[in-house]
């Protein structure tokens, strides 16, 4: 059982260890005003196929780390932008 459980995790964690590092290239993308790139590679990130009639849900994963205070914070304040812009049409 211990070594299915350690090959899961060590599995588990090499998942992490690569989408961090895809996120790592996003922030470095938006930093320097690359908007396209940015938007390629999230827009590549979030495929999602949705039948007529179901619903979805959205997860946002936040690494809450002090590297990414700034990036935290834009993410806050665009997100506070969208809902309200989202509200008004509503």
């Amino acid at each position: 059982m211990f070594e299915r459980t350690y090959s899961e995790q060590i599995k588990q964690a090499e998942r992490c260890k690569s989408n961090h590092q895809v996120a790592e290239s996003i922030v470095e993308k938006i930093r320097r005003g690359f908007n396209d790139k940015v938007r390629e590679a999230v827009t590549s990130l979030n495929k999602v196929f949705v039948s007529e009639g179901k619903t979805v849900k959205t997860v946002i994963g936040i690494d809450a780390t002090g590297s990414m205070s700034a990036a935290l914070g834009q993410v806050l304040s665009n997100t506070k932008i969208c809902l309200e812009r989202t509200y008004q049409i509503l």
